[in-house]
């Protein structure tokens, strides 16, 4: 084998004169001499032991030769070699690209990465070396074994750990071991990537996780793994849109939708009586209407994504009425306070139905009943006196019960 005479040139190279051999190749053709050593094993021990005086020559002009050499004589010829050639080939890449610059490390490592047959060593050695080498390698080689792919991950950087998860194809416990290392942009790389096996533990944990890390909502969602089980407790803290999601692609009844909504105002009315600190939503409703950037649009916007807490700091900003309050309109199913808060507020009849269509949307079992509501909604708009509108919303500055406050409006 090439590769036990190969190991030991480093210590014969005492024998040659580097200036003659670097001569010697340039004058006669680099790449026609390593065309004959494929050809005829017999010289491979004195040619490999050419290249690596090359491979230790610091000039532009030895650089750029043993460049040509490697990828138009090593690899561009790959197909057309037997496989004793491809054998001898990778021996001597393998010691070859150990003392070489990054750049022909990296030039070896994507053409390698594509080609199946490389000697997992080789694929090792380059998908652990520097992120410019290791990407083509940890990306796409076929070479490296799943041990391989998890001593990698837990010992070198997020970028080597990205490429990992970027992988065609991905085992259950690769996919563990990326989620070990914790880094929440591998994690949701990991979670885009469709072709990743991810094991039904590893998914209640990341659900849960994304109780914080809503950046993992969505791509668990989408996940074909998820459980519907898994889905419906989901339900209860993603957004408005994924909620959404969830209603069009699991089983969901209207009874545990209503609950979830409820649940959700009983506890955000007692955060608020608890006495919770100003929040982030209230600091930027407040400096978008100090810097007069606050618009009914952008209102509608952080509904429609979701962002409930956004939204009910910016409509503050028109209405005046209390956060619990406004919770509770998003969830009452007749859209009465709502009318009420956006008649005394003038925000008028397209502003209404756009907010109610974006807290309705959850909770609509088609497009057919959400536009049967809709008129309902505008009807009670109608009905309503911008005089008794404003008199409802008062009574809610005066912290009156939602509902007690609204039967007051029916009864005058």
């Amino acid at each position: 084998m090439v590769c036990a005479s190969i190991g030991n040139g480093p210590a014969e190279l005492s024998e040659f004169d580097p200036a003659e051999c670097r001569n010697k190749y340039y004058l006669n053709g680099l790449a026609a001499k390593m065309e004959a050593l494929l050809s005829n094993p017999k010289k491979a021990l004195e040619q490999s032991t050419d290249l690596y005086r090359l491979a230790r020559d610091n000039t532009a002009e030895g650089r750029e030769k043993l460049t040509s050499v490697v990828s138009e004589v090593f690899l561009e010829r790959y197909s057309s070699l037997s496989p004793s050639e491809q054998e001898m080939m990778f021996d001597i890449l393998f010691h070859l690209v150990q003392d070489v610059e990054m750049s022909l490390r990296q030039l070896v490592s994507e053409k390698l990465a594509k080609l199946d047959g490389v000697p997992r060593e080789l694929a090792f050695f380059l998908a652990n070396d520097e992120v410019p080498v290791a990407i083509p390698m940890l990306s796409e080689s076929r070479s490296l074994l799943d041990q391989d792919l998890v001593k990698i991950i837990h010992s070198r950087g997020i970028e080597h750990q990205l490429a990992v998860a970027k992988r065609p194809i991905l085992s259950e416990g690769v996919s563990d071991a990326l989620v070990e290392e914790g880094d929440e942009g591998v994690i949701c790389s990991l979670l885009l990537n469709k072709n990743a096996k991810i094991s039904s533990t590893t998914i209640e944990y990341l659900a849960e996780e994304s109780k914080r890390i809503t950046a993992y909502q969505g791509p668990i969602i989408n996940r074909e793994e998820l459980d519907p089980e898994l889905a419906k407790r989901m339900f209860t803290w993603v957004s408005m849109t994924l909620k959404q999601h969830i209603i069009d692609n699991f089983e969901m009844d209207s009874e545990f939708i209503d609950e979830v909504i409820e649940n959700a105002v009983i506890e955000e009315l007692a955060s608020r009586h608890n006495g919770a600190a100003e929040g982030a939503e209230i600091k930027l409703a407040r400096e978008l209407d100090n810097e007069g950037q606050l618009s009914t649009d952008t209102m509608i916007l952080a509904l429609q994504q979701g962002e409930v807490r956004l939204f009910i700091a910016m409509f503050q900003k028109y209405a005046n009425v209390p956060s619990g309050t406004i919770m509770e309109m998003l969830s009452d199913n007749e859209g009465i306070g709502l009318a009420a808060a956006c008649r005394s507020a003038d925000l008028g009849k397209s502003v209404t139905a756009s907010i109610f269509a974006c807290s309705r949307k959850a909770l609509s079992s088609s497009e057919q009943g959400l536009r049967r509501d809709l008129r309902k909604l505008l009807g009670i708009y109608d009905r309503i006196s911008p005089e008794a509108a404003a008199r409802i919303a008062g009574r809610w500055r005066e912290h009156v019960d939602y509902r007690r406050a609204i039967r007051e409006l029916e009864l005058t």
